[in-house]
Formats: structure tokens, sequence, C-alpha cells
């Protein structure tokens, strides 16, 4: 019988590339359940890269409508997953605090959380997929996909960062290793092999690298605007992600943000020291970036940073 392997691709499509690695390499039946926008939607619909046996479209089965929240099927999946559904929900970029531009109301977030956990169960009832393969899980929703198929037993292959250049790592669960025996101990590493290895493949190099190639490139920047400007705005209609993000409402954000960013320099160039003082002991205590899945799904019940320290 061959393997059953539901991938779920998002809008960089890397992992519409690894489904055509297995594909021309085992025999194995191929599902999918895409997180696209509407353009990206339509390049899957046609591409004839790799032969899915079934594509579900993540945004298209979630519908804004004013149903009451079904809160006894809610109750009974979270007890049959050992899952907090309003955990989830609170510590979601799209509903929480941080979402400038939409705010979803308690039954909204309710019918959205229902409509997933129906989605993924009928996909899974009717694939029965021996392998879940997907990318680290940011939003509240691939997560929860990942922790019911770990529920039903299904191998779930998260492809994440590893922390090195140019190095992945494939594991069950998002920064946890798993599981794993050194079966010949004349492979370890000294001390110094180890530094060396580190400076081979340092992921800060990749990061400058990337940022002057790509993120610094005006050229590439007016073509996104240009893009963006021209582009028609139907997602904002069927992606409860982007509910409320209207071009002028983006626009007005982004200068806004800009205005904050060079502020926030010009206040630490001239306040804070840039020396440190190094005989006098003190605990250095880095600050995650706010909006991050490592901050809010990662670690529910440790988002506020000032209130940790």
């Amino acid at each position: 019988m061959k393997d059953k392997i539901l991938f779920w691709i998002d809008a960089n499509l890397i992992y519409l590339g690894l489904a055509k690695f297995l594909q021309d390499r085992y025999d194995c039946e191929l599902f999918a359940i895409a997180e696209t926008t509407s353009k990206t939607k339509k390049f899957l619909y046609q591409q004839q890269i790799v032969k899915f046996n079934k594509i579900w479209y993540f945004f298209d089965q979630i519908l804004k409508t004013n149903k009451k929240p079904g809160i006894s099927y809610l109750i009974s999946f979270e007890e049959k997953y050992q899952v907090n559904l309003l955990l989830l929900a609170y510590n979601e970029r799209i509903f929480y605090e941080y979402n400038e531009y939409y705010k979803f109301t308690t039954d909204e977030v309710l019918l959205i959380l229902e409509q997933e956990c129906r989605l993924f169960e009928s996909i899974l009832d009717e694939v029965k997929p021996d392998f879940l393969v997907m990318a680290a899980p940011n939003f509240h929703y691939n997560y929860l996909l990942s922790k019911i198929c770990k529920a039903r037993g299904i191998k779930t292959l998260i492809l994440g960062p590893s922390r090195l250049g140019g190095r992945s790592m494939i594991s069950e669960e998002l920064d946890k290793m798993d599981d794993t025996k050194i079966t010949n101990p004349n492979t370890m590493k000294t001390l110094e092999e180890l530094q060396k290895f580190l400076k081979e493949f340092d992921v800060y190099i990749e990061n400058e690298e990337f940022k002057k190639k790509y993120v610094s490139s005006k050229w590439l920047k007016f073509r996104a605007a240009l893009q963006f400007i021209l582009s028609n705005n139907d997602n904002i209609k069927i992606n409860f992600t982007y509910y409320g993000r209207t071009k002028l409402k983006i626009i007005w954000r982004a200068l806004i943000w800009l205005l904050r960013e060079r502020y926030r320099k010009f206040f630490i160039n001239k306040y804070l020291s840039q020396e440190i003082d190094e005989k006098t002991p003190f605990i250095y205590f880095p600050l995650q970036i706010d909006i991050e899945s490592t901050l809010l799904i990662g670690t529910p019940f440790y988002t506020n940073q000032l209130e940790l320290i």
C-alpha cells in the first residue's frame, strides 16, 4: 500500500518543490492543504508540476457567517485532542492586540475555530495520511493541525531553521530535536571542531548577505510597492487574515512604522549607553521581536517580556 503524504503549502511554495522531489523519487499519494492568497491559488490550480490527488484551499473553507458557534462541538473537540482552543486564539497575532486593521468579535473567533476544526477532521478522515509535511507552524491553524495529527498518531515532519547557516532540521516539533541515539561515539566532535563548524555555517553572515541582496534593494522595494498598488485586493473579502487591510490603511501604517523606527533609532543613539562596563556584573536579556510565534504560540504565558524580566 502506498504511503499517503499530506503537505501544508504556504505562499513561498517551498513545499510544492518538496512534493515534486518526492513525486519523482517515491511511489506515494500526495495531498495538500494550500494556505495561499488568490493569486497563488490560481497558480496552484493550473500547475502541472505536482499531481496531487486532491488540494483543499484553506481560506475558501473558512467563511464569514452570522451563525452562532457550536460551543458543544468545540468543547468535545478540546477534550478529544487535549488542546486549549481559547489559549491558541488569544495568542494568535491575527486575533490578538497586534492586529491594527480589524477587531474580531468573540463569536467570529469561535466560528473560525469551529470551521477549522471541522475542516481538519474531515480532511484527515478522508485521506488518512501517514505523514504531514509542513513548515514551522506560525499561526494557530497550522499549529492546530499538527496537534491533531500528533493525537491521531500521524507522523509530522516539520522543516525548521537549525540556527546554522544553510542548514535546516526536520523534527516533529519546532526547535525540539526528536529522540535520537548516538550509534557511533567516534562521530562526537571536540570543542574546537564545533567552534570551527559554527564559523563555517554562521547564520548571522547568511542573514546579512540576504539583507544586502534583497532587503536593501530599492528597485525590489519599488517593484513590490507598484505591484501592491496595482493589485486586485480581493483577499480582504475571503481571507480572514486580510480583514480590514485596505490599501489606504496599509500605506498609512507603513508610514507610521517608518517614522517610529527612525525615532527609536534616534532615541537609542542619543540616550542609551554604547559601551559595556565589563567590570560590573550584569545579566543580558535579549528582547524578542514582537508578533513572532516564539512569543505567542510558542510561549503563551510569557508574551509580556518586560513583566517577565
